[in-house]
Parts: C-alpha cells; sequence; structure tokens
C-alpha cells in the first residue's frame, strides 16, 4: 500500500512554500553536516596539540592526516577554511561566528520561518474537502503491508499495490485536522480516516480507508458494532478504541477449523497477596517501603483451550474482531473428570449465562480481559450470532516454535548490573568473541555463521544455493556478506547482545491449574501447583533461573526456583515459563499474560551476579489515572491522536540508560559510591512511574507533575547525553553521546575486540557457469545487442536502487522493520522491468538471467555486491544449481520437483498453465495499448 505525508494533501499554493521551504531544510541540514564536520576538526586538533609546546613527528603526520581528510571538498573548501580561524590567544583553534557558514545556516532558518508562517496563513483559507496529490502516489511511498484479518477482509492479493487503505504520517496538524474531521478525495473516490495502533501513535502514523470499501465491509470488520451502537452504551476512550480496531491490523493467518460455538467467556480471575512488600511512590514523588495487600490480575490477557485446538501443545497468540490475548493449552475436561464430583459442571459467562463444558462440548474458555469490547454486546451469544453472520474472520499470530534457540541479553538487562567485573564481562561473552574468531576459518564455519546449515529450515535462496554449491563462498559477494555480519555482530555484542548458553525466550502463562480450581471448583484463594518464589518450565532442569522480560527499566531481575515434577508436567503442556499466582513476579517484570514472553538466563554466574544485585530491591507500587469514556466522533478521535502524539514512551526508557550508566568519579570513596546509587535507583524509580503514565498517557491524558526537588534530581543525570554504547545500539554519532566511561556496557567496547577475517579453507574453485541455464547459451549479434541492453538497464535499475532505498531509510518504520520485508517489492520491480526487456527482444527469463550472471560473475571483475540479482532472479539461479550440481529439475516458480522433465521444461504443469494464461494477457494488453496509440 502506499505510505504518504500530510503535505500530500497541499493545495497548491501551500504546496509551493512547501517546497522552498523543503529546499532550505535540504541545505540546513548540508550546512549542519559541514559544520559538525569542522566542529569535530576543530575539536580533534585542539585535543593533539593541547599543552604540548613541541609537537612530535607522529603528532605533525595525526595533524597531516587530519587536514586532508577535513578539507578534501573542492567545491567548499574556501568556505570550510573561512570558519576555521586561531582564537585570540592563538592557543587553539575556535569557530569564526563571522564566516559564510554561520551566514547561510541563519539565510536558512530565517527563511523556514518565514515558508512556516506563510503555511500556517494558508491553511485556513482552505474550506474545501483535500484532495491527495497523485505524485505523492510513487514507488518511493510503497511499502509491504502484512498479511492481516483486514487484508484478507478487503481481497488484497500478496505483493498488489492496494489504493483501499493508505497510511498517512502527520507532519502537519492543521491538514491532518481537515483530513480526520472531513476526510480526502482522490481519484474521485472518498477516503475517510479508519485507526491507528499503539505502535502506529508511537510514529503519528494512520491508515485511512476509501469510504466505498469501508461501508461494504464494516460490519464484518467491527462484528456489527458502529460509532452509533457505541455511543447509545456510553460511548469509550477514543485512543482505547483505535487500538481494539486496529487488531485486525495484526501479521497473522487465518485460524483454520476455529467454531465459536464451542467457546465461552468467564471473568477474570483476581486473587489479593496480603501484606507484601513494595515502594510505593505516591504524586509527590516521596518513595516509601510499604507493606500493602496488592490486588493481581492473574488470567489478564489470557485463556485456556484444550491441547487438541492446538498443534504439539502449542500456545499461541488470536485475534478475533475486538479480541486478543494468548491461549495456553490446558487438559480442562481431564481436571473435570478428575476433580469435580457433580455430574455437571456450570461455569457462568460474563453476561450471567451458565454452560456445561461438558454438554455444550466447550473446547476454548476466553477471559474478559481478552474481550475488548464486552460492554457493548446484549449477550455472548448475540457475539457470537454477529460473527457468524457476518462472516467474521478468526487469525492466529505468534506461534510457540518448535524450536527453542539460545537468545542473546541486551543493554538494558546487563545495564541494570552496575558492579559487574571486567572478568566477569569477559566470560559471559566468550561465546560470541569464540565465533568472531573462527569466521572465515573453515567452510563449515562458513556456512553456519552465513545461516546455510541445517540448523535453519527456512533459508533464503542465496543461503540455499551455498548449501548446494558450497564454492559460492568463494565468490567476493559471500565474502562481502560475511564482513558485513561481522561487523553486525560486532556492534550488536558491543551494545550488548551476548549470547549465553541455554538462555532462551518463551511465552509467560499463568497457573492455569490455579485457573480451572477457582473456575470449576469455586475456590475462591486456590492452591494452585506452584508457591511463590515458583516457576515451571520444562525447557529447564530443576534449577535457579533469572527470568528476564523486555523492557527491563527498573532493576528486575527475578531469580525464581525452576520445579518439575509429574504432576506438573501433566497440567502445564506447553513449553512457556508459567508463573505462580502467589508471587509478584507479575509486578516486578510488568508483565500481562497476554503474549509477553521472557527471557531465561540459567547460567549459574549470571545468576549469583544478579541476585547480589537483587538485594533489597522490591516491585514499584504507584497510582495511575483511569481513562475516560467519550463519545465517538471525528473531533474527538482527532484531540485524542494529537494528544498521544505529545509522549513517547523510548525518551524516557533512553533517559533511564542515561542513569544506569553515569558512574561515580575514580577517587570516589565508598560512602560517595553507595550514596550515588541509592540517589540512581530513586531517580530510576521516578523515571519508571513516568514511563508508565507515558504508556497510558494516550488514553488517560494525565501525566504526573515533578516537583522542584524531584525535578532536579531526573535532570541532573537526564540532561547528559546518550551512553556512549548507543553508537552500537542505535547508530548514534560520537557527538550524540558521552564519552566512553566504566559503565558495564560501555566496557564490552574493549572485550569485543575481533580479529581481521581470513578466508581459509574453500576446497572447489566456483564455476560460475552452474548458474546459468547452460541449454539456452547463444553468441548471435541480435543476441549480444539484447544482452547489451539489459546489463545496461540493470545497471540503471541498480542506481534507482539507491534513491529508494536513501528515502526509505529516512522513514522510521522503514527502518524498525527488517529491511528483508520491506525492499522485496523493489526487487520484483526490477525483476519485471528486466524482463520486459528480454521481452522486447522476445528472450525469455533464463536468457535474462544468464545475461546477469555472465556480466556479475565473469566480464565485471569481482563485483562484491550482487544482492539485486539474487534478490530479483534467486528463484532461477537456485533451479539452474538444482539442475548442474544435484541433477534436479525443479519448478521455477513453486520449487517442487519435476519428474521426468522435457527438453527445457522449466515449470510444473499447474505453473506452466498460470504463466501461460499471464503472458497471454500481457500480450493483449500491449497490443490494445498499440492500437490505441497508433490508430
Amino acid at each position: 500500500m502506499y505510505a504518504v505525508k500530510t503535505e500530500a494533501f497541499h493545495t497548491p499554493e501551500e504546496q509551493k512554500h512547501q517546497v522552498i521551504k523543503d529546499a532550505y531544510l535540504n541545505m540546513k541540514g548540508r550546512i549542519k553536516k559541514y559544520k559538525k564536520r569542522l566542529d569535530k576538526f576543530i575539536w580533534e586538533y585542539n585535543s593533539i596539540i593541547k599543552s604540548k609546546n613541541k609537537l612530535s613527528k607522529h603528532d605533525e603526520q595525526l595533524l597531516h592526516d587530519l587536514q586532508k581528510k577535513t578539507f578534501n571538498h573542492r567545491k567548499y573548501n574556501k568556505i570550510f577554511l573561512e570558519y576555521v580561524i586561531c582564537s585570540i590567544d592563538k592557543q587553539k583553534l575556535v569557530p569564526n561566528p563571522d564566516s559564510r557558514l554561520y551566514k547561510y545556516l541563519e539565510v536558512c532558518e530565517t527563511e523556514i520561518d518565514a515558508c512556516t508562517k506563510k503555511l500556517k496563513e494558508c491553511y485556513p483559507k482552505n474550506k474545501k474537502i483535500r484532495s491527495l496529490r497523485p505524485d505523492a502516489l510513487n514507488m518511493k511511498n510503497i511499502i509491504n503491508q502484512f498479511d492481516s484479518s483486514l487484508i484478507r477482509t478487503l481481497g488484497i492479493k500478496e505483493n498488489e499495490i492496494t489504493k483501499d487503505i493508505i497510511s498517512v504520517e502527520v507532519f502537519s496538524y492543521a491538514v491532518f485536522k481537515d483530513i480526520v474531521t472531513k476526510g480526502f478525495k482522490y481519484n474521485n473516490q472518498k477516503y475517510e480516516y479508519f485507526t491507528s495502533s499503539a505502535g502506529m501513535i508511537r510514529n503519528k502514523k494512520n491508515i485511512f480507508i476509501r469510504s466505498s470499501v469501508l461501508k461494504k465491509h464494516k460490519n464484518k470488520i467491527m462484528c456489527g458494532l458502529n460509532e452509533d451502537v457505541i455511543n447509545n452504551k456510553g460511548g469509550m476512550n477514543v485512543n482505547k478504541f483505535n487500538a481494539y480496531l486496529a487488531l485486525c491490523l495484526t501479521a497473522s493467518t487465518v485460524w483454520q477449523g476455529f467454531d465459536i460455538n464451542k467457546c465461552i467467556v468467564v471473568d477474570d480471575f483476581k486473587t489479593v497477596l496480603k501484606g507484601r512488600n513494595v515502594d510505593y511512590i505516591d504524586k509527590q514523588y516521596s518513595i516509601q517501603r510499604k507493606r500493602m495487600d496488592i490486588a493481581i490480575e492473574h488470567m489478564d490477557g489470557a485463556g485456556i483451550m484444550l491441547p487438541k485446538v492446538t498443534e504439539n501443545n502449542k500456545c499461541f497468540q488470536f485475534r478475533l474482531p475486538f479480541f486478543k490475548g494468548l491461549l495456553v493449552p490446558f487438559p480442562f475436561d481431564d481436571f473435570i473428570a478428575e476433580y469435580v464430583e457433580e455430574d455437571s459442571c456450570l461455569v457462568k459467562d460474563i453476561y450471567g449465562k451458565e454452560w456445561d463444558i461438558i454438554k455444550d462440548g466447550i473446547q476454548i474458555i476466553f477471559t474478559k480481559s481478552q474481550f475488548k469490547m464486552w460492554k457493548y454486546y446484549d449477550s455472548w451469544q448475540h457475539y457470537k450470532n454477529t460473527f457468524i453472520s457476518e462472516g467474521c474472520e478468526a487469525s492466529k499470530c505468534d506461534v510457540e516454535p518448535d524450536k527453542f534457540k539460545d537468545q542473546p541479553l541486551n543493554y538494558q538487562v546487563l545495564q541494570t548490573l552496575g558492579d559487574m567485573s571486567d572478568e566477569d564481562l569477559t566470560y559471559f561473552a566468550q561465546n560470541t568473541n569464540d565465533e568472531l574468531s573462527k569466521i572465515g576459518e573453515s567452510e563449515e564455519t562458513m556456512l553456519r555463521f552465513l545461516r546455510a546449515d541445517d540448523s535453519n529450515e527456512k533459508k533464503d535462496f542465496y543461503q540455499s544455493a551455498i548449501a548446494i554449491y558450497p564454492p559460492l563462498l568463494s565468490d567476493e559477494y559471500s565474502k562481502q556478506i560475511i564482513k558485513d555480519s561481522k561487523r553486525s555482530m560486532v556492534n550488536n555484542a558491543r551494545a550488548g547482545k551476548i549470547k549465553l548458553k541455554n538462555s532462551k525466550r518463551t511465552y509467560i502463562a499463568p497457573d492455569v491449574f490455579a485457573f480451572a480450581q477457582w473456575l470449576f471448583l469455586k475456590q475462591q484463594e486456590p492452591a494452585g501447583l506452584l508457591k511463590n518464589g515458583e516457576v515451571y518450565c520444562s525447557l529447564f532442569e530443576e534449577q535457579e533461573l533469572d527470568v528476564l522480560r523486555s523492557p527491563h527499566l527498573f532493576r528486575e531481575h527475578a531469580i525464581r526456583k525452576n520445579t518439575l515434577g509429574e504432576e506438573k508436567a501433566k497440567w502445564f503442556v506447553s513449553k512457556s515459563i508459567y508463573t505462580s499466582i502467589h508471587d509478584l513476579i507479575s509486578k516486578l517484570l510488568m508483565f500481562d499474560v497476554d503474549g509477553d514472553d521472557a527471557l531465561i538466563v540459567s547460567n549459574r554466574r549470571f545468576i549469583d551476579i544478579a541476585k547480589r544485585h537483587m538485594k533489597g530491591i522490591v516491585p514499584l507500587e504507584y497510582e495511575l489515572s483511569v481513562a475516560k469514556s467519550q463519545k465517538l466522533n471525528k473531533q474527538n478521535i482527532y484531540d485524542g491522536l494529537v494528544a498521544a502524539y505529545s509522549k513517547q514512551i523510548g525518551i524516557v526508557s533512553n533517559e533511564i540508560s542515561k542513569v544506569w550508566n553515569y558512574v561515580a568519579q575514580e577517587n570516589a570513596t565508598d560512602e560517595e559510591r553507595a550514596a550515588l546509587d541509592a540517589e540512581k535507583l530513586d531517580v530510576v524509580k521516578f523515571l519508571c512511574m513516568e514511563s508508565n503514565a507515558t504508556i497510558d498517557y494516550a488514553k488517560t491524558l494525565w501525566m504526573p507533575e515533578r516537583p522542584h526537588k524531584a525535578k532536579n534530581k531526573i535532570s541532573g543525570y537526564t540532561k547528559l547525553n546518550l551512553p556512549h554504547f548507543f553508537m552500537y545500539a542505535k547508530g548514534k554519532a560520537k557527538d550524540e553521546v558521552e564519552p566512553l566511561n566504566s559503565s558495564v556496557v560501555n566496557r564490552l567496547r574493549q572485550i569485543i575486540n575481533p580479529s581481521r577475517i581470513y578466508f581459509r579453507d574453500i576446497k572447489k574453485k566456483l564455476d560460475y557457469k552452474n548458474l546459468l541455464n547452460v541449454q539456452k547459451g547463444s553468441n548471435s549479434q541480435e543476441d549480444m545487442q539484447a544482452a547489451q541492453e539489459i546489463v545496461n538497464l540493470y545497471c540503471e535499475l541498480k542506481d534507482s536502487k539507491r534513491k529508494y532505498l536513501k528515502d526509505k531509510r529516512k522513514n522510521k518504520e522503514y527502518r524498525d522493520k527488517k529491511k528483508s520485508e520491506m525492499n522485496q517489492f523493489f526487487y520484483d520491480h526490477i525483476k519485471e522491468k528486466l524482463l520486459d526487456k528480454g521481452n522486447e527482444h522476445n528472450k525469455d527469463t533464463d536468457f535474462v538471467v544468464n545475461t546477469l550472471v555472465t556480466y556479475l560473475y565473469s566480464t565485471k571483475v569481482k563485483a562484491p555486491y550482487k544482492l539485486t540479482l539474487w534478490r530479483s532472479f534467486g528463484n532461477v539461479l537456485l533451479r539452474n544449481l538444482n539442475r548442474n550440481v544435484l541433477n534436479i529439475t525443479s519448478c521455477l516458480d513453486c520449487g517442487c520437483a519435476i519428474e521426468n522433465p522435457q527438453r527445457n521444461q522449466s515449470r510444473c504443469q499447474a505453473c506452466k498453465k498460470a504463466h501461460d494464461t499471464k503472458m497471454n494477457r500481457r500480450r493483449k494488453n500491449k497490443s490494445r495499448n498499440f492500437k490505441k496509440c497508433h490508430g
């Protein structure tokens, strides 16, 4: 689908000012980049000559290299030199405030302000419904939309570019208000605001939908509800409504075999844990250690299902209209047979109707916390009838994996263990350092590093090709991938992503046995199977574990005893980690059980360090505001979104990192260090409260107000730059971070110190002809001309790809997602253009691929980048390798093996038929267009 900015809805007059403003913004960005470069030169130059009467030859060489590197711009060198002058005392270099660079910067800022003022004057003049400019729907504004319930409902096919839904990013609130309250037009079609998920709100992204499409599918999407029904029943918080409606956008697959008549919804299971120690923070930022009664919602977002509903006893997240959460397999039919003495087991749903679990064939028991809009239906039967009559869909999201691989730690987990020694860090980083040192050592290690070995069951085309034909490892492209992967691995490790053996990530589940005791046996304070301080996870032996959850803001290492046994294994059948209902672990780790997962560390040394740091630490408790109900209308939706945009959760999280990574002076006494640690803990507690208020702000529109004393204490840390390791964790520049200090994660900079890669032990040389369809060879003059045109176009498209990716990198949504997922559309576009060029010369796919392979692997010397080739034609190259190396003919499209293939056969019968139909349609369209042009 297309993703545009609010400027795409400008009137011609507004756009004229916007174009000028963008030009000055671009110029300002370039000037600031040059200024930053020169400021860095001044700082480094002054650092070299500082306190030195005479420079050594080494210093002189450093200064020479520094000048050469900085003043190497032919066009702007004079301006650069004008910026750098000597100080009055001639002891150092300083910036020249009268230089042209400063003046140009002032001009840019003045013009930007002028354009902004003109735009603000223009916006109120527009009284009409805004129109989306057609030029805004271009290739660089196409984004991938994952398969979801909404995509399936609208009938949008895979890789289809749809205009039924359009994403809009907010830069101008005035324009945004117009299109939310009035909608907009495109191609004589009306569009209206649809929804924004919590993640979209954080990035100021919103989904708009074609009005005619929404009208057609609204009852299915909203399971019979609409704004009038909701308003007649008291309304609701608009941002909650947005979040619940956006559930249909979650990446998912259809839940095959789902039967809503075998489901019920019951009340949530809550108990009160009496007399527990917590650090209570009041609204005046006073912290008190208190013994309090703490109410815990144990099934917050979780439900149970019979094991036969899922494969291999796996938990999974699910979506229905206005439903979300985690389903945990639990044999409640066996529980009823074993523990319920009556002939029938009656349970009331949330509307008060009784159901006989066995006689009514109930297989899934949802909880009220999973059913987000239960208040707006008259009964469970009402929802079920509407779900069936409107053809609504149930879908699965993330399903528990088959294999649980070791998972890395992260900087948040490490930074809370402040007194970890260098020896400890070196020990924990050993696996990472060993892996880095072995890269390039042998064919086997390279295959493993590229994930082209048997451990990867979902190889891409290139990984599959290397597995079939290891001599590809000797190619410059493979070597470049390994170098890039190593660089990424080093940066990740220096940012805290180090792996400890037998550290797993899995879902967090409640004690479902205790839930069954409460639900079926009517026990108000059930015992469950787990005591306080115990967990159950079949992935580990009976031992102590450190249970961790992200985001890890406070000191949140939950050291718990893993208890196994036949009785627990009988009822806890998934691979999740089950927690006790007698434990404040959910308060410490701040988790729900709607799909939250935990990183579980079993390393004894790590656990001992975490235990030491957790002495005296108790969960935090504070009161936050409650979301208020409103009428659902366009104005309230706009107001709620704009209010939500004003708070960013990531900012608070980064400020907490600044606190943890502040270290005492080297000569500080033990008392001073202890006082600093206590103050840092208090500041982190304040920021944790604010972080959770920020998360809820979109719904509550409330934030605590810092008293003067607390404000000063907090700002003493938050005014600092980000920790040094953010250069590796978030790609920050050197001037955006603090100098390297001795905080835990910063020390990894020296500990992760990889050696240079030496590529050895590749047994066979690469023969690129194995990548060709050798049956397609030809050297006629006509073929040579066609080949040259294909190569020329390939080079052009590669250049356009660079520009496309440069634009994409400005998009935060692109940066946050896997690039492989975001870019595939463009590679498909490249493939189509190249095949069209081949068709102009009556050349097929094999001719195009043979041409490009010959150019990149033979003609062009040492081409280090062949990503475009493999992402565009990986299926063809893999098929050729299968045929030439393994003597297997596989289908070009679906990849199935073709038995007894005919000469030159490249597709199975089914795919050949579909391909012929597609090509016939394309030829007819070309013929029709030709007749139109030539009358």
